[in-house]
């Protein structure tokens, strides 16, 4: 099973996104058109939270996707671990 679509990617359940995020190899962009509408979902519930720097996505060591939320320095930011089954990492500015 592969996921196309952002739209197809929405209604899976977290155990079947699990299934296929591991058959994904980000390096040669597979699952890209996937974290590209789950970033932008993600963007537009969490960009405009107080603290919230800038918000990207970018690929974990081994090869594993993931958002990453830059926080400014001081600010306190509840985010969640995953969003729609990719890890989210928060890191605060320098």
């Amino acid at each position: 099973m592969d996921a196309k679509s952002y739209e197809y990617w929405e209604n899976l359940t977290d155990k079947e996104r699990e299934r296929i995020i591991k058959t994904w190899n980000p390096y040669q962009g597979d699952g890209a058109q996937i974290i590209y509408g789950v970033l932008k979902s993600f963007k537009e519930k969490y960009e405009n939270k107080e603290g919230i720097k800038e918000i990207d996505s970018g690929i974990y060591h081994g090869g594993i996707y993931m958002i990453i939320a830059t926080v400014k320095k001081g600010a306190q930011v509840r985010l969640p671990k995953s969003y729609k089954g990719i890890m989210v990492m928060k890191f605060y500015e320098q």
